[in-house]
Order: C-alpha cells, then sequence, then structure tokens
C-alpha cells in the first residue's frame, strides 16, 4: 500500500498510512516511501520526506545506502552543502557505497555483473548473449 500511495504521489496518505499501521514498520516500508519523496517531492526535505529520512536513518544508522539515497536527494534538490555533509559524515563513520550489481542466468551458469567492472573480454560475448535473450523473450 506504501508502495502504490507513493508511485501515485500521495506521499502524507502513504505516511500517514505507515505510522498509523497496526504493527512496527520495517526499513523496507521507510526507504519505498524515501524512495516516492525523491521522486515525486524532492523540494519538501523538511516535510513527510525529512520525517521518512530520519526514521530511516535511525532504523538503520550503518546501511550506505540510506545515506547515498539521502546525499542524492540533497544534491538534486540543489542543496550541495548537506549532500557533503552526508557523504563526509559516511566517510567520517567507514561507510562505504557498495557497487551496483547484477545477475544473469543463462544455461544452469550465473554471471555476475558490477558497476566499474572491466569487461573488455567478454563484451561481445556478453552483447550476444542479451541480444539471443531478447529474442527468446520477443518470441514468447
Amino acid at each position: 500500500m506504501i508502495d502504490i500511495l507513493g508511485r501515485a504521489g500521495h506521499l502524507k496518505e502513504a505516511y500517514t498510512f505507515l505510522v498509523n499501521m497496526p504493527v512496527e514498520a520495517d526499513a523496507i516500508m521507510w526507504r519505498t516511501l524515501l524512495s516516492a519523496c525523491n521522486v515525486h517531492d524532492i523540494n519538501d526535505l523538511s516535510g513527510v520526506g525529512g520525517k521518512v529520512r530520519q526514521k530511516l536513518l535511525e532504523l538503520e544508522p550503518r546501511r550506505s545506502g540510506n545515506f547515498v539515497m539521502v546525499a542524492n536527494m540533497y544534491a538534486e534538490a540543489g542543496l550541495w552543502e548537506k549532500a557533503a555533509h552526508v557523504r563526509n559524515n559516511m566517510r567520517d563513520t567507514g561507510l562505504k557505497k557498495m557497487a551496483g550489481e547484477s545477475c544473469l542466468e543463462i544455461g544452469g551458469s550465473i554471471f555476475r555483473f558490477f558497476s566499474g567492472d572491466d569487461f573488455k573480454l567478454a563484451y561481445k560475448d556478453i552483447f550476444f548473449l542479451l541480444d539471443r535473450l531478447n529474442l527468446h523473450i520477443n518470441d514468447e
């Protein structure tokens, strides 16, 4: 429900739903709403987005992805000093941004790709397999 309301831009309703649930909301629910705040209301960092940001960082103070999301929200709103403060706080506490990862299973083999990896050797093979996968999906 939080995701549905958030995607529709009903941030206040999603927040109200979240805090009034009969069970304690977990970090995934808070992160989902923060993501919606990032999409729909980037400049309202003191309203719903601010409350959600604060709660998420309280729940998971060692999860670097939350800090990256918050820093990116500040940067997109043009609040460069606040974004830099969050990044510096990450560095000072030893948190590091994790590389993006994608996995692809083909023929029983799992291929893992990480952001920033050098795939010079396998580019042609990877794109050949992806083209075959696209053809197969289109046929289905």
